[in-house]
């Protein structure tokens, strides 16, 4: 694994960035007469995802990172139901949601596996690891 210098090097902020990209496309084709409506719900939800990850990061501490990610997460699950409206009603094919719908499945899985590990040098968060492989950490820190 890389090391993690910034909110950008990690992998669920990268995956976000790409959600947002694809998103924002799909919202391309929407009726004009949806700029205001799911157009905007879209895109609020898309930009929330990989702000609050960047905020929590920034904020240089376990207990706000956590919350950040869970917020983060909220905002990706209203994007989900965004999606699964849009095609319901037409306003985007299945084909077009289907892919971005299972991205945004990995990245809330992603997510929920990610664990603030604090280096005991400076006590701050020096490294972010996505692993379920807990032998590979040497410390931790409940949220």
């Amino acid at each position: 694994m890389g090391e993690i210098n910034s909110y950008r090097d990690l992998r669920v902020w990268q995956t976000a960035m790409d959600i947002a990209e694809r998103s924002y496309v799909l919202t391309q084709d929407f009726p004009k007469s949806e700029v205001y409506g799911m157009s905007s719900q879209i895109r609020r939800a898309y930009v929330s995802i990989s702000a609050n990850i960047a905020d929590g990061y920034g904020r240089d501490s376990t207990g706000s990172f956590v919350h950040f990610l869970k917020g983060s997460q909220g905002s990706l699950k209203e994007l989900e139901t965004h999606l699964l409206i849009c095609a319901r009603v037409g306003l985007a094919a299945e084909d077009g949601t289907a892919p971005l719908l299972l991205q945004c499945d990995e990245l809330g899985k992603d997510a929920a596996h990610l664990h603030p590990v604090y280096s005991e040098i400076g006590g701050g968060p020096m490294m972010l690891l996505l692993t379920t492989d807990y032998s590979q950490l040497t410390s931790w820190l409940d949220p």
